[in-house]
């Protein structure tokens, strides 16, 4: 597992943000995963939402088709010792993004976020920005995932579901990722994460 997903990128992913969704197509599903701790922010959004039953199902099918990592005793160490340097440094972050950037320490991966401001606190954690990452992925992983990409591309449009419609308050929208050419900037990640469930 070479990569781990903050909730903005899931997020993204089930907008079916263009940017977001090639990015998980082009990768094989052993190299991408989530925390624990995504997945239950993930599952408390969908109480926000208008219609919780339909936004369960899309996160239901969404963490079938990456791992969920179970946060573990590697993470919870990791965990403590990166709240005490904040601290001591005067720079705290919020508590699930402190749990999220132990559990990628602990697992070695490089934590795919939009929010880079707040993660890059942490000491030692590498982070990725969808924003910097796009136009590498054209040629880093086009040899290895031409085959793979046909593929990957039909399962995560089967199994995230293609939606036309315009999104509503309280819904993950999965629109496919041609009907979706915006890039996710840090000031978009922000706001969809103010929202959250949009």
């Amino acid at each position: 597992m070479k990569y781990l997903l903050d909730p903005d990128t899931c997020i993204a992913v089930l907008r079916g943000v263009h940017v977001a969704v090639e990015y998980v197509r082009r990768l094989s599903p052993d190299d991408c995963a989530v925390s624990s701790v995504t997945a239950f922010e993930l599952y408390a959004d969908v109480e926000k939402a208008r219609e919780p039953t339909k936004e369960r199902q899309k996160v239901d099918r969404f963490l079938t088709v990456i791992s969920v990592l179970p946060f573990d005793m590697a993470a919870a160490r990791e965990a403590g010792r990166i709240r005490g340097q904040l601290q001591d440094a005067g720079t705290p972050i919020g508590p699930y993004d402190l749990l999220i950037a132990a559990h990628a320490l602990a697992t070695g991966a490089l934590l795919v976020t939009g929010n880079e401001r707040e993660f890059s606190r942490v000491r030692g954690l590498r982070i990725e920005s969808w924003d910097t990452t796009h136009s590498s992925l054209e040629t880093t992983h086009r040899g290895a995932a031409a085959a793979e990409g046909s593929r990957r591309d039909k399962c995560v449009r089967s199994k995230l579901g293609a939606v036309s419609r315009r999104p509503e308050r309280g819904d993950f929208v999965a629109q496919g990722g041609e009907r979706c050419k915006s890039r996710i900037s840090s000031r978009t990640i922000r706001r969809q994460r103010s929202q959250r469930i949009c």
